[in-house]
């Protein structure tokens, strides 16, 4: 009998030679993905929409409904000019065809009087149907609609 460890190798490396198709991912216009890449832009205004500056370093999370449950896949910072990019690997119980995320970011933001004091701004994700390529593979693009106080 094999070593448990004997036995994992022996897996792995079946799972290398036969190209096993990744967990959680899905096609975009013929191309398996591993993740979506979503980017956007907050900007110092009444509704954090452009134009306006941009506001560094806030936290943006992307939360997507996973089988009927609102889950965080992913999160961000924001850079000097406001630009965040976050990156969702786990794509179980995702849908591309019918993709139910937002991007949110909790108020206040204490560099930004423009904007209110209470609530969430948040931000529909919309996938662009192109690939780009990242660290994990290929990845599906998607941006964001314009931002809402909720």
């Amino acid at each position: 009998m094999a070593s448990p460890t004997t036995s994992l190798l022996a897996l792995i490396l079946f799972a290398i030679a036969t190209g096993l198709p990744a967990a959680h991912a899905f096609a975009i216009n013929g191309q398996t993905v591993l993740g979506i890449q979503v980017s956007g832009t907050l900007a110092c205004s009444a509704t954090g929409n452009l134009p306006g500056n941009g506001i560094a370093g806030v936290l943006a999370s992307v939360t997507c409904n996973v089988n009927g449950t609102p889950t965080v896949l992913g999160v961000a910072t924001t850079n000097l000019n406001g630009v965040f990019v976050a990156l969702i690997t786990n794509l179980s119980g995702l849908d591309p065809n019918s993709l139910s995320c937002a991007i949110r970011v909790n108020l206040p933001i204490l560099t930004c009087s423009l904007l209110p004091r209470n609530g969430v701004l948040q931000a529909k994700v919309n996938l662009k149907g192109t690939v780009s390529q990242a660290t994990i593979g290929l990845v599906a693009d998607a941006t964001i609609g314009p931002f809402s106080i909720v």
